[in-house]
């Protein structure tokens, strides 16, 4: 496919690096493209975040520069929208693909640097992964709405940044103009390592079609290809969390703290509900404080609510127009010793109820602490029936459960993920001990390079013969001299702690590179995409 692309050119001038002026040329970029359905068809980048169960974004201020010049988008659709409104049509771009795909997407801070300020590509402390700015763009560039530049390992901190034309009429809902919401969608598409398609009903269809309400099933499947589809946390793929009588126990977590928080959980649908219970301890006058934390986790708009032992709500919070927030509830109706209910789901009825969180559960103030095991549950949860349901066992607090892999602890019981000709994602990983080992094997599909990707993990790579070729944190590179050569990846924890939820990506690389990357003195080139609007029909 030719595809429009800046080429940025660096040279040394003064002891000191500096950008010289970008050109436009053409390239011939290599197309991967897999059936979805009959007739729809998507393409993949090959690039894709290294760690997608946490993808952060931010808004780049004013003032600072961005790649066609200073970045003046929130003054502009501040002026035209309202601040808070244009935000959360950036957010429901995010969240419409975080709805369908194994992947978490949180709201973060900005900072006052530019685009393409070196730094980690995923990670950066200093603002998004995914950063949105905005500019007016010169005569040259009239016609195009927008530029997005794929994940890493695009460059630095640019891969993953966005740039509005703030010279064009974008509206919200249409109206005569470029529905906002429809051309961001777009972008944030490949922005998480999408190209275009060629079904002009895609979302990822190379130019302007019109408002988009969702996603098309192309659409769908080219983002599941890449990350895997959304599924049920450890929790619930157990039969726990699912309804009253299998809510999850938290109450042995409580310890002498009387608090304990339960991570790695999540709402995958619209519409999905998780199920906690607890057993108060023996203090009288404690207040019982229940938090779900969608903050830095998720684009999850929580809702909370707790009731006791006979249905009765005692509290429930809920803030429908925010996004990747936290809700609380706080009680003092509390009896020692009797059972308390806590139930999570979204407070919208769209794609922002979908998301991972974390619940934190405790119980302050009172007297005499003292932490009674949890009665039977001799009565009736809400809304079940008059007959007593089993007592669950419990599964508690930040406890990390084994991965849907297990056992595969040695080379005999690795997890076969088969001949790897392009890009494998495996999601929903985790390292359940410190000493956990999680073991996979592959095939290479053709000889050249392969990379391996495993975010906050160490990583070893062995041969059929148990040898040891090679060994790093978080990513590594490895060349094959020959095809269909059987590779054993083992991942074990890079801090001798668990790891909540990790992902594995192998994947062949398209272009000659090191096995042990250089220092970086320039940035590679991007390969921003580029969309031209649809002249209207006279």
């Amino acid at each position: 496919m030719l595809q429009l692309r800046h080429r940025a050119k660096r040279h040394e001038e003064g002891g000191r690096w500096k950008s010289s002026r970008r050109r436009l040329e053409w390239d011939c970029l290599e197309e991967r493209m897999l059936l979805a359905t009959v007739g729809y068809d998507y393409v993949l980048s090959g690039t894709s975040w290294v760690d997608p169960s946490h993808i952060t974004y931010s808004i780049a201020p004013d003032g600072v520069f961005w790649d066609h010049g200073t970045n003046i988008l929130n003054a502009t659709f501040n002026a035209k929208f309202g601040n808070g409104v244009w935000q959360r049509q950036f957010a429901l771009a995010l969240a419409t693909w975080e709805s369908v795909a194994n992947i978490n997407i949180a709201q973060v801070a900005d900072s006052a640097l530019g685009f393409g300020t070196y730094g980690k590509s995923q990670g950066d402390p200093r603002f998004g992964d995914i950063r949105l700015g905005g500019a007016a763009f010169s005569s040259a560039s009239d016609s195009i709405l927008a530029v997005g530049y794929f994940p890493p390992p695009q460059g630095t901190t640019e891969a993953g940044d966005l740039e509005i034309n703030t010279t064009k009429n974008f509206t919200i809902g249409g109206g005569g103009g470029y529905d906002l919401y429809s051309v961001l969608l777009h972008e944030t598409g490949h922005a998480l390592g999408l190209d275009h398609s060629l079904n002009p009903n895609a979302v990822m269809y190379a130019s302007y079609q019109g408002v988009r309400t969702g996603l098309q099933p192309e659409d769908i499947a080219g983002i599941q290809a890449i990350y895997g589809a959304r599924t049920l946390d450890a929790y619930q793929t157990q039969g726990l969390g699912l309804g009253w009588s299998s809510a999850i126990d938290v109450t042995a977590g409580l310890g002498n703290t009387r608090q304990t928080t339960v991570g790695n959980v999540s709402l995958a649908s619209i519409g999905a509900t998780e199920y906690f219970t607890v057993v108060a301890p023996n203090t009288p006058g404690a207040t019982l404080q229940i938090t779900a934390a969608a903050g830095n986790v998720s684009l999850l708009s929580p809702k909370l609510s707790v009731y006791d032992s006979s249905g009765n709500l005692l509290g429930a919070a809920a803030n429908p127009s925010a996004w990747s927030n936290n809700v609380s509830v706080n009680t003092a109706q509390i009896v020692p010793g009797q059972r308390y209910y806590v139930v999570v789901t979204g407070a919208t009825n769209d794609v922002f109820s979908v998301g991972a969180y974390h619940l934190q559960v405790a119980f302050t103030g009172g007297t005499q602490p003292n932490n009674p095991s949890a009665p039977p549950l001799t009565t009736s949860p809400p809304g079940g029936t008059t007959t007593p349901p089993p007592v669950v066992p419990p599964v508690i607090g930040p406890t990390v459960l084994p991965d849907r892999f297990e056992p595969n602890n040695t080379f005999a019981q690795a997890t076969n993920l088969g001949l790897v000709a392009g890009s494998v994602t495996v999601g929903n990983l985790t390292l359940d001990t410190a000493g956990d080992l999680d073991n996979f094997v592959f095939r290479n599909g053709k000889a050249g390079i392969y990379r391996v990707v495993a975010g906050g993990t160490a990583i070893r790579i062995f041969d059929g013969f148990g040898n040891q070729l090679a060994a790093g944190t978080g990513e590594l590179l490895i060349r094959v001299f020959r095809p269909r050569t059987s590779l054993y990846v083992q991942i074990s924890s890079a801090t001798g702690t668990v790891n909540e939820n990790y992902s594995l990506i192998v994947s062949a690389q398209k272009a000659k590179a090191a096995v042990t990357p250089p220092v970086k003195v320039r940035r590679p080139p991007l390969r921003p995409v580029v969309h031209a609007p649809v002249r209207p029909r006279r």
